[in-house]
């Protein structure tokens, strides 16, 4: 004959009430706790320096497509690497041409950029410095040396290079991270802040005047695009440590030894 359970409650309740109860003491909680941020501080660091292998990751594949859409405007205009310098016109520098010839980004009926260029943005670049999120998505990350695209002399454009006339192609620096955050010269902080592609002013400065533009924005390196379209992380480039001029397209002062 079954057992009738009702009748055990009473019997078990009061076994289970003389076994003695566990809990932890406030010594074992602070070890338990020490041992989690020994864990935390031990992994912290590395998925951090994951994230930032990540993002410098993609930042030279944004350099390389923008490098393929160099080639495509030299093979479409007789050898010149960009538009000739006209003191700050809107939607006619470098990364406006590239960007809606050969990269396909997005611009509104009158032509101005619309939408998000994101590939002109590199993932690490965290400035939010434009009032709608809309103009937060065409931030320009990138700057090019300022020679390739001639010099002003009496309001006219002079000296402006050609692809040809250029010494060593695979040295020559053209496009790069830009020091927006000030890191190594602090006026380039103001001179970068509100950079966005199609459009150009004191304070959104789109080319590279000088070595000391360039920003090194990946554990203190930067992405670097070269003349002949591949790219590479440098945390040492010529002009790293001193001011050299990219007003001369025709110099050597941003061509590798």
């Amino acid at each position: 004959m079954r057992n009738n359970p009702a009748s055990e409650e009473p019997a078990d309740r009061a076994r289970n009430s003389s076994l003695p109860h566990r809990f932890f003491t406030l010594l074992e909680l602070l070890i338990v706790i020490a041992i989690i941020a020994i864990l935390a501080s031990l992994l912290l660091p590395a998925l951090r320096a994951a994230r930032e292998k990540a993002f410098q990751v993609s930042c030279m594949g944004n350099l390389k497509q923008i490098g393929i859409a160099m080639v495509q405007y030299m093979d479409g205009w007789d050898g010149y690497l960009c538009p000739p310098n006209e003191a700050y016109r809107n939607n006619y520098y470098w990364e406006y041409c590239y960007g809606v010839s050969f990269l396909k980004m997005p611009v509104s009926a009158g032509g101005s950029p619309t939408g998000y260029w994101k590939l002109f943005r590199c993932p690490a670049d965290r400035r939010m410095p434009f009032d709608t999120p809309e103009k937060n998505g065409r931030v320009l990350s990138y700057g090019m040396v300022k020679g390739l695209s001639g010099e002003r002399a009496g309001g006219v454009t002079v000296n402006v290079p050609k692809i040809t006339q250029m010494k060593k192609t695979a040295s020559t620096y053209a496009v790069a991270d830009t020091d927006h955050d000030g890191l190594i010269d602090p006026s380039s902080k103001s001179r970068f802040q509100e950079s966005i592609c199609g459009f150009s002013a004191a304070n959104r400065e789109n080319f590279l005047g000088s070595s000391q533009q360039i920003g090194p924005n990946h554990s203190l390196a930067a992405n670097i695009l070269y003349l002949d379209s591949h790219a590479a992380l440098k945390k040492i480039w010529k002009g790293r440590f001193s001011v050299l001029s990219y007003a001369d397209g025709y110099s050597d002062n941003f061509i590798d030894e």
